[in-house]
């Protein structure tokens, strides 16, 4: 998912990336709630998310104005996967 294994992996249905000095991404498998899950990233490049997932998710494409653009992702479980460029993170 995110081009690199997971840092830590506590049993084999939990994986975790440190993303950023205060910043995890900890994942759960548990197939009961399997196409609940809403998640959402600010980037620094949505461009650059998009090229780099283009196998994963060929369909994903930029949406939105200027100032908060988005691009979304469901994967075949119904989860839904969202990425915005934080125009923040810009600097």
């Amino acid at each position: 998912m995110l081009g690199r294994e997971p840092d830590a992996t506590p049993d084999e249905s939990e994986v975790m990336w440190h993303l950023a000095e205060r910043a995890s991404l900890y994942v759960v498998q548990d197939p009961e709630r399997a196409g609940d899950a809403l998640v959402t990233l600010a980037v620094r490049d949505l461009e650059e998310v998009l090229s780099d997932t283009a196998q994963l998710a060929p369909a994903m494409s930029a949406t939105g104005p200027a100032d908060l653009r988005t691009a979304a992702f469901t994967d075949p479980d119904g989860n839904r996967l969202t990425f915005f460029e934080d125009p923040a993170a810009a600097d």
